[in-house]
């Protein structure tokens, strides 16, 4: 590995198809050489970068975002926490709502609220 230096915090980093992304308070990076630039389709905060169902995912203040074939697309404006792949479909988790991914938008999993805020999802199937 290397060092690469940034002036400002990342908030996280993720790997698909073989590029390095980083996200930050002023949006989305890619590393290029030995430096990060920014992604000018994504200059949202980003919260949280996820690998699944074939895209990276990027969960913004303001919404979810995937980047798959090359292109980028607002999924939903829902305030989304997580997101997972399981059993085959991609899963998101906000405030206290589950939903699936469907086609290009968030459908919900199941039609009651959780007595709680969920901020994190995990498969533990196959």
């Amino acid at each position: 590995g290397r060092k690469v230096t940034t002036s400002e915090p990342l908030t996280s980093v993720a790997v698909y198809e073989g590029k390095v992304f980083a996200g930050s308070a002023k949006g989305l990076h890619r590393l290029k050489g030995n430096e990060l630039v920014e992604v000018s389709e994504l200059r949202e905060p980003v919260s949280r970068l996820v690998t699944a169902g074939g895209a990276l995912w990027a969960i913004t203040s303001p919404g979810l975002h995937r980047f798959q074939n090359g292109a980028w697309k607002k999924i939903s404006g829902e305030t989304v926490s997580d997101l997972c792949e399981h059993v085959g479909e991609v899963l998101a988790a906000g405030g206290s709502r589950l939903w699936r991914v469907k086609g290009d938008a968030l459908e919900p999993l199941t039609l009651s609220p959780s007595p709680f805020d969920i901020t994190q999802v995990v498969s533990f199937g196959n």
